[in-house]
Parts: structure tokens; C-alpha cells; sequence
């Protein structure tokens, strides 16, 4: 869609990221982009 990246959506991947979901994730880039980086 054509919804605009908010702070709420960056803070939304810390708290996966921080949380015991995302355990076996290591070493990464996570991009917050909403997919513009493959639907430019």
C-alpha cells in the first residue's frame, strides 16, 4: 500500500526483535520498509 512508515512500526520490530519470539534470530538486517526496498 501507500501507508508512510511511522515510528510505531520501527518500535513494533524492537519489541519482536527484544522479545523471546525472536530467540534463534541472530545476525541479521531486519529492514522496516514496509517493502519499498523490493517494490520500489
Amino acid at each position: 500500500g501507500d501507508r508512510k512508515l511511522t515510528a510505531e512500526d520501527v518500535a513494533d520490530a524492537v519489541v519482536f526483535l527484544s522479545s523471546p519470539m525472536a530467540d534463534m534470530i541472530q545476525g541479521v538486517t531486519l529492514t522496516v520498509d514496509g517493502g519499498a526496498a523490493i517494490h520500489p
